[in-house]
């Protein structure tokens, strides 16, 4: 039997679907291929202490801003004040226990004791998709997708349960040839997910329906994240392990030491902390951001100014360039829109409306809409032909806008 569920409505509370995967081909799976970086030692982002004696499970985002996560709330940064996150249309829900920090696109949400919670315009609503799921034995909560085709990947230590189409699903992954506990689960889209158990690496199809083991040998993770690149990375003892959207695998270590404590999204790359240092990842390209004595997991954000957060024991850091705080004006935008937009829209080529981006007005006149477009991978701008934008080109399109279009 599956359970019905809407964004608002819970229609249906029983035993969730059982979806029995079947076994992965009896085929020795590949071990980790090992890739040592270099970091580049870069100027560093000026440091500032935010907060001393914090006493927190990790960070996130409300509204685009830093929040620090504790066990009994969250708490916002507005100008220079933690303002808490009120709970509740009206405050009358219970935040309970916060157990688990987790993303939903952009924003975040929180599992605690008595629910999930999604931050709706500066508050912290709990989702009805909360009483059909076991809380007590839920680990994470990876959501990927959008509106109709949001996708909730949910792990518990035995199960990867999957809410999906108005239903949840309860998937069994069976090898004969692995064992262990459910690490990790990070979806891809409704369908595909990889999944971490033991020490194997799995790339789960509940479509086709197929299971395809894509490496052994994985140890500790302790964080995951999924880029905005299609890679998805896993924070590990040994490294940080990248699963490209080809589906190869690599270990990526990053100077002498080995472990990775956290990564955390930041766009189409990623940060991570590593050997004692924050580094920002873009593809192959690794630089220092600064060092982090005492990393804590979910330890790591960027608000939507550019500042970089860090949770360095119970001492919360900020990290911004002189760039990163001056805001951005039309000088600073022109360039992207010169180098993606106007062979097309100064021509009419391709059939693109005529537009004069190197104006100001007009420029200012279709900036939401550009990016809307960029961001918009079923119909991109430029068009997928050209290529789609990673985040990091069109980063500075959205802090224009964000910024509110300057002159």
């Amino acid at each position: 039997m599956r359970v019905l569920l809407s964004s608002f409505v819970v229609f249906a509370a029983c035993t969730p679907g059982q979806i029995i995967m079947p076994p992965p081909a009896p085929v020795e799976p590949p071990a980790l291929t090992r890739v040592t970086v270099t970091p580049v030692d870069t100027t560093r982002p000026m440091s500032s202490t935010v907060m001393s004696s914090v006493s927190a499970l990790g960070l996130s985002l409300v509204s685009g801003q830093v929040a620090v996560v504790a066990t009994d709330g969250v708490t916002v940064r507005i100008g220079t004040t933690m303002t808490p996150v009120p709970v509740g249309p009206m405050g009358a829900d219970a935040l309970g226990t916060v157990r688990v920090i987790g993303r939903r696109g952009a924003a975040s949400l929180w599992l605690t004791s008595t629910g999930v919670f999604l931050e709706r315009a500066g508050r912290l609503l709990r989702s009805p998709i909360s009483d059909s799921l076991p809380l007590p034995q839920v680990k994470a909560i990876d959501v990927v997708g959008e509106g109709d085709a949001e996708t909730w990947w949910v792990r518990t230590d035995a199960a990867v349960l999957r809410v999906s189409g108005g239903a949840l699903d309860s998937i069994a992954l069976e090898d004969p040839n692995g064992s262990g506990v459910l690490k990790a689960v990070v979806g891809r889209d409704a369908s595909t997910a990889v999944v971490v158990r033991g020490e194997r690496l799995y790339l789960v199809d509940v479509a086709a329906p197929k299971v395809t083991v894509l490496a052994k040998g994985l140890g500790t993770v302790t964080q995951s994240a999924r880029l905005g690149d299609g890679h998805i990375v896993f924070a590990t003892a040994d490294g940080l392990v990248r699963v490209a959207p080809s589906n190869d695998v690599s270990l990526m270590v990053f100077g002498a030491a080995a472990a990775v404590n956290d990564v955390a999204v930041d766009g189409d790359g990623a940060l991570v902390q590593s050997n004692g240092q924050l580094f920002s990842l873009l593809v192959d390209e690794v630089k220092v951001l600064g060092d982090v004595a005492a990393p804590v997991v979910s330890g790591v954000v960027r608000d939507t100014a550019g500042a970089v957060f860090t949770l360095d024991g119970q001492t919360l850091e900020r990290l911004a360039t002189t760039a990163e705080e001056q805001p951005v004006v039309f000088a600073d935008v022109k360039p992207f829109f010169t180098a993606h937009c106007v062979s097309c829209h100064r021509s009419g080529a391709n059939y693109a409306p005529i537009i004069d981006f190197s104006t100001y007005a007009k420029a200012k006149q279709w900036a939401v809409q550009s990016l809307a477009r960029a961001q918009n991978a079923d119909t991109p701008m430029p068009p997928a032909s050209s290529g789609l934008l990673r985040p990091s080109q069109y980063a500075v399109l959205a802090r224009w806008v964000q910024g509110g279009m300057l002159p």
